[in-house]
């Protein structure tokens, strides 16, 4: 009898570090998503100022003027800083065992897990410094705008279902974790989450 409680005992214990590792893993495919998303919306937001620069010139740039044509060569630069940025696969949830998770008092509830921006939602149009019309100029700010829209509700998106993590949580322990957590998904790296770099969004203690 002895024999069989150690082994429930060690399978729990096993349990529970499967769902310690769940967590960390997906703390940091959360704070990847987030590094990958301000850096794009960083890079959008120099093209969108060196868009407004030109759309906003009044009388407009003639189109061979050579500081329209140094705008949009910044841009062509900016965009493919942005085309290059890389953004690892999306992970399929894990999964707690439940037993580990009532007695880590989860509440049997999912960690957050990553939102990535699907095909295309970076893409912005190709402008030609020397042919591109002012109809495409206007067109591209456009765009710029609405992909920071996207960004800013990816990124909401992902905060929620962190936030909805930590809702799991007793009352007192989630205000706690919703301070570490939003912490260290924007903040440095020295930042961590529980107080361990292996308990990165939740202190399973």
């Amino acid at each position: 009898m002895v024999g069989l409680g150690v082994q429930i005992q060690s399978g729990l214990h096993a349990q529970i570090r499967q769902a310690k590792d769940a967590i960390a893993e997906a703390a940091m495919q959360i704070r990847g998503a987030h590094a990958g998303l301000s850096a794009a919306d960083q890079l959008l937001r120099e093209i969108k100022t060196n868009l407004t620069h030109i759309v906003k010139q009044y009388p407009p740039y003639a189109q061979d003027n050579p500081e329209r044509i140094a705008y949009l060569n910044s841009i062509t630069g900016l965009r493919k800083q942005l085309e290059a940025l890389a953004f690892p696969p999306a992970a399929e949830r894990p999964e707690i065992p439940a037993q580990a998770a009532r007695i880590m008092d989860w509440q049997q509830v999912l960690p957050p897990t990553a939102v990535l921006p699907r095909q295309g939602d970076l893409a912005i149009p190709e402008l030609n410094p020397q042919t591109a019309k002012d109809a495409e100029v206007i067109n591209a700010l456009d765009m710029v705008n609405r992909t920071r829209e996207n960004i800013a509700q990816i990124q909401k998106t992902m905060w929620e279902d962190v936030m909805r993590f930590v809702g799991g949580l007793d009352a007192e322990r989630a205000t706690f974790q919703a301070d570490q957590i939003q912490g260290y998904v924007a903040g440095g790296s020295s930042r961590t989450i529980g107080g361990g770099a292996q308990q990165v969004l939740v202190d399973a203690g």
